[in-house]
């Protein structure tokens, strides 16, 4: 049998700071750490909370191994350890040290309470690639442009640290656009990109739902062309799409092997990127196949 590809790194967090209104990032150091995997862009890694009164071992009887999921899900509720996704804003193996960038918004959740009161010094879980076992590079990441030199990035908060990984990993001569939606103006910061891609941010404010600008914001200006000759049915031949399942959560990768072509990567809200996805095939000539799109969380729906 091979070895997973994920495992739990045990770590302590060193620094916790404060980069705007609605963005915290955690500093974690540990041994445990230098074989963690250091892709980032947008590779997805776990936070482990600790369980509540259990000091002398916050974090016994959680699962290992692929199907630690499931056998987390076996367990009676007050014996799991609450968990969120995330992805890793930086990586130094070297030093067995690890940054998340985390999506702050007060009381509403376990994953911000966390952020907003966690001190050095305390430990947490996270489970990650294993820089020890071939293949982990790709444990997680959706980012596959193929040959792609032309870009559309879109993406909420909560998707922010993932396009801050990959708009600073393409390579120089990229074009295209990219547009971030945050709570808030003092959001908005200084994210290293190639100088042919357009950086738009969208500050939400009051009033404004999620999503809700990120959509007027690509409709009103998009300028990347998808290429390639005219798709005469973009959505597939009529087959099902998941944007048509109000239910369901929209995740679909993509590749694109011809370099005239472009390349989407979309990740917010549920509702947001089935639209976003929908105008793009449906209105601007996109064929479906070249749009990596994530529903990173759902409206009124519990992450795990």
């Amino acid at each position: 049998m091979s070895a997973s590809l994920h495992r739990s790194f045990l770590a302590t967090v060193e620094q916790v700071e404060r980069l705007s209104p609605s963005f915290v990032r955690v500093h974690l150091g540990g041994e445990d750490l230098r074989s963690f995997g250091d892709t980032c862009l947008d590779q997805r890694i776990k936070l482990v909370l600790p369980r509540q009164g259990t000091p002398e071992d916050p974090f016994g009887g959680l699962p290992e191994g692929d199907e630690w999921y499931l056998e987390w899900r076996r367990l009676p509720v007050e014996e799991r350890n609450v968990f969120r996704t995330y992805t890793p804003a930086g990586v130094d193996r070297a030093a067995g040290r690890l940054a998340v960038d985390l999506v702050v918004h007060g009381d509403t959740g376990p994953g911000s309470r966390w952020a907003l009161s966690v001190a050095a010094g305390e430990p947490v879980m996270v489970v990650g690639p294993d820089a020890t076992v071939p293949g982990h590079e790709l444990a997680g990441v959706e980012w596959t442009p193929g040959s792609a030199r032309r870009f559309l990035l879109a993406g909420d908060e909560t998707a922010v640290p993932a396009l801050v990984n990959i708009l600073s990993a393409l390579p120089p001569h990229a074009t295209g656009q990219a547009f971030l939606e945050v709570p808030v103006e003092e959001d908005v910061r200084e994210v290293a990109h190639p100088p042919g891609v357009d950086l738009v941010w969208l500050p939400r404010g009051v009033g404004s739902a999620h999503g809700e600008r990120l959509l007027e914001a690509v409709a009103g200006s998009l300028a990347v062309h998808p290429g390639g000759r005219p798709v005469e049915d973009p959505t597939g031949g009529g087959a099902p799409d998941v944007v048509d399942d109000p239910e369901a959560v929209p995740w679909e990768v993509a590749s694109v092997e011809d370099d005239d072509l472009a390349y989407a990567w979309m990740a917010a809200e549920s509702g947001a990127v089935k639209a976003l996805r929908r105008h793009l095939v449906g209105e601007r000539g996109w064929d479906r196949r070249q749009i990596a799109f994530m529903g990173y969380w759902k409206q009124g729906v519990s992450q795990v």
